[in-house]
């Protein structure tokens, strides 16, 4: 019996091991969470994109990710790396949601089906994401998915209206990898600030 169950573990541990894998988002394209803007940039170095700007805690970037041109804005708290955004240059609305499926494709490939149901907590808005349809949501042409990973860091794919560059109502694709730790102590400090304002 023993060595029965003994085969069958060492069986099983490729499989373990690669469900672990998956089931935790370790950072953001190789760079890893809580690194400083100095480790950060130092890794940036090897990656096809162009540094533009340090502002506050944020680093601009702009090249190719995903094979596409984009814009990556890395941010920042206490010189802690906590978050990655990516926006895909202004394309035609048939080619942004080609893009956002195959994105959508590839993510689902790496690390399984998006969450169905999932409530985010951001530093500023709360936005909550209902199921429907593997949790792609079609509101106003803007489409949401949603990976929440057991360690609570996400990932969010959405195609989004552009208010900033380009005619407004203009349809973006946008990734963003969040690290949850971070994110909870800001809204924490910010709770703590409000509430000492009182």
């Amino acid at each position: 019996m023993k060595k029965h169950f003994l085969i069958f573990f060492v069986l099983l541990l490729p499989c373990l091991g690669f469900c672990s894998d998956s089931s935790k988002l370790n950072g953001f394209w190789g760079v890893k969470w809580q690194l400083s803007k100095g480790q950060v940039i130092n890794a940036f170095s090897t990656k096809p994109v162009h540094f533009i700007k340090a502002q506050n805690d944020i680093l601009y970037y702009t090249g190719t990710f995903a094979q596409k041109n984009a814009d990556i804005r890395l941010k920042f708290d206490q010189n802690r790396f906590y978050s990655a955004g990516v926006i895909f240059e202004n394309q035609s609305d048939v080619a942004v949601t080609k893009l956002y499926k195959g994105l959508l494709e590839d993510l689902t490939q790496k690390y399984g089906e998006p969450a169905e149901n999932i409530a985010l907590y951001l530093t500023d808005d709360i936005i909550t994401f209902d199921a429907c349809d593997k949790a792609l949501i079609e509101n106003k042409g803007e489409l949401y998915s949603v990976w929440q990973f057991e360690d609570g860091n996400f990932i969010k794919l959405a195609v989004l209206k552009d208010q900033t560059g380009g005619k407004t109502g203009d349809l973006r694709c946008c990734l963003v990898y969040h690290y949850a730790p971070i994110e909870k102590e800001i809204r924490r400090r910010k709770i703590r600030t409000y509430l000492d304002d009182l």
